[in-house]
């Protein structure tokens, strides 16, 4: 038995909270040929662009975040 959109909609709201407050996600992003770092929020929602890997770390670290890599 499939499940309600509404209870779907709950799970993915839940899962969007898991790590909301400790954890950043960093996607490497190639566009004209130059490559940035950008970094979202747990629910998605971006934060922040930076020019390196290196940057986008030492910056989710001084928010006391955690910067997991995105594929």
């Amino acid at each position: 038995m499939p499940l309600p959109d509404s209870l779907e909609a709950v799970a993915r709201d839940r899962l969007a909270q898991l790590g909301l407050r400790d954890c950043a996600y960093v996607k490497a992003v190639t566009r004209r040929g130059r490559t940035r770092y950008v970094a979202y929020g747990a629910d998605g929602t971006k934060l922040w662009q930076f020019r390196s890997r290196e940057l986008a770390d030492a910056a989710m670290a001084q928010q006391d975040l955690r910067a997991l890599s995105v594929h």
